[in-house]
């Protein structure tokens, strides 16, 4: 048990430790995302919906699609396109009556100059960064909340590394 009589403020002292444990939690997802722009009438294409992350927006000016570059078309003509973005999962469902979360994980990112795109569903948000500034989103995050990375997929391009066989 921590002993907070010895520190200036006992109520402080609580609200630091209580603090540390109510950080929101959140996850650096695997993939990289792409962020497209079709026209208002257009339907939700098929390529979108290939993958368990897609997130689908329309407005009477635009459809606009996020999904995972790897289901991007061959042809992309007609489509607006913006690669490399990383997104921060927070952990969830997030209760509808919850203030100042958003607005408290995104003000580091703001003071740090790092650009935004932002999406919500029903349970959860994501923050999106570019991601050349994923790991530097991952710092600033991080003095205000806890940030994990994603197991759900094994990073491109790393293997495992063979194990010895006992006598090899």
């Amino acid at each position: 048990m921590m002993d907070i009589s010895r520190r200036g403020n006992p109520r402080k002292a609580l609200n630091d430790v209580y603090s540390e444990r109510l950080k929101p939690e959140l996850i650096l997802l695997p993939d990289e995302l792409a962020v497209c722009r079709l026209g208002p009438a257009s339907p939700i294409p098929e390529w979108a919906l290939a993958d368990a992350f897609c997130s689908a927006t329309r407005t009477p000016q635009e459809l606009s699609i996020v999904c995972p570059e790897t289901r991007l078309p061959a042809d992309c003509s007609g489509i607006r396109i913006e690669r490399g973005f990383r997104a921060f999962q927070v952990e969830g469902p997030l209760d509808f009556a919850l203030t100042g979360l958003l607005s408290s994980l995104l003000a580091p990112l703001a003071r740090a100059a790092i650009p935004v795109f932002v999406l919500s569903t029903f349970d959860t948000d994501l923050i999106l960064v570019r991601s050349g500034q994923a790991q530097r989103a991952a710092v600033e995050l991080g003095r205000v909340a806890v940030v994990r990375r994603s197991r759900l997929r094994k990073p491109a391009g790393r293997r495992r590394s063979a194990r010895r066989q006992p006598g090899g």
